[in-house]
């Protein structure tokens, strides 16, 4: 028993130290992960002085899985959230998010409140003392780095519902600048909104997130075409909605943008150093520790390693 809580302590300590080297970077590089939340968007911005930005949760405690391969175990702080709009895939964990980590600040759209899960997402952040600030199009956040940097909203405006009439179309929609490159977070909105934003989209674009999941509904040909990015990234899982659909598939094949999908792939992250971007899969960090160190440090006795 002696040896078991040894080799358990050593253990969790050797996982820590590893942890502590290898997520916290010390270099100027914004890290975008796309995680792994199966059918549901989460993707997590992490800035050179170590502010992380959560864009949407996903549906339900997945999204824990990929976020413990990302961050410290011991670490339960992120900054802020954005949640583009209250369909449940892209909140449904929310709740549980203001329960696990320190949130400072939550960031939503003036429509946001118009679902009931809206309303009780924002009750329960006030709750928890997270402030909550409504964003719109025009608005421009910056982050504390030495490379030039923006978060823009190019939509929606206040007349977005009197247009659309539906919350995936009134999606918050960010258009993230470091250095030279280019990041477009999409939500849900559909192929008419693509359009109406493609003034504001720089060509070529460096990373696209496939709005909707790459539903044939969105993934205009010609707003495609006119921004072409150089990497497509598709947050989808399980699903009997036909995502992502082969015709936003070849679409975006008809770019020549490289595609990834979080379905396929798992979390994905993009490193941008203000001049030049790498995606790749994400190195499963989390369960490569815990297999090490339960291989080394437990093996011959009997736990849940």
């Amino acid at each position: 028993m002696k040896q078991y809580i040894f080799g358990s302590t050593l253990g969790l300590v050797i996982l820590t130290v590893l942890q502590f080297i290898t997520l916290s970077p010390q270099d100027q590089k914004l890290r975008v992960y796309f995680l792994d939340v199966g059918q549901g968007d989460s993707i997590l911005l992490v800035y050179p002085t170590g502010e992380r930005l959560l864009v949407d949760t996903g549906k339900d405690s997945k999204v824990f899985r990929s976020l413990d391969g990302v961050l410290p175990w011991y670490d339960k702080t992120i900054n802020y959230v954005l949640l583009t709009h209250s369909d449940l895939d892209h909140v449904g964990a929310m709740s549980d998010i203001l329960d696990r980590y320190m949130i400072q600040k939550l960031f939503i759209s003036e429509f946001f409140e118009q679902e009931e899960v809206g309303k009780e997402i924002v009750e329960k952040s006030r709750q928890k003392g997270t402030e909550v600030q409504i964003l719109k199009k025009d608005d421009v956040l910056t982050f504390g780095t030495k490379i030039s940097n923006t978060f823009d909203i190019v939509h929606p405006d206040a007349n977005c519902f009197f247009v659309y009439k539906n919350t995936n179309d009134c999606s918050l929609v960010a258009l993230v600048t470091y250095g030279s490159s280019s990041i477009l977070l999409t939500g849900d909105i559909a192929k008419e909104v693509e359009l109406q934003i493609m003034p504001e989209v720089p060509s070529p674009l460096t990373v696209l997130k496939v709005a909707h999941h790459g539903s044939k509904n969105s993934t205009d040909e010609q707003f495609i075409q006119k921004i072409k990015p150089q990497y497509s990234i598709v947050s989808s899982g399980e699903n009997t909605y036909g995502h992502p659909s082969l015709e936003a598939l070849a679409v975006l094949n008809s770019a020549s943008s490289t595609i990834w999908n979080t379905k396929k792939d798992a979390t994905i992250v993009a490193s941008f150093d203000g001049s030049t971007a790498v995606v790749k899969k994400l190195f499963d960090q989390a369960s490569f520790f815990q297999s090490s160190i339960c291989t080394i440090f437990l093996y011959g006795f009997d736990t849940p390693c």
